[in-house]
């Protein structure tokens, strides 16, 4: 487990996305629910955005 500060708007907001798991689960995952993967991000996500 690993504890990140965040300013209060920003806990406000994530705050949906953590209701109801365990600690440690992880917060962001892909579609399949699997951990992100630099490789995968960049080229599915980042390479379109730039």
């Amino acid at each position: 487990m690993r504890t990140v500060p965040l300013p209060p708007s920003i806990a406000t907001d994530l705050r949906p996305l953590v209701d109801g798991r365990d600690r440690d689960d992880l917060v962001f995952v892909s579609p399949e629910g699997t951990p992100l993967r630099v490789a995968n991000f960049r080229r599915r996500v980042w390479m379109r955005a730039v």
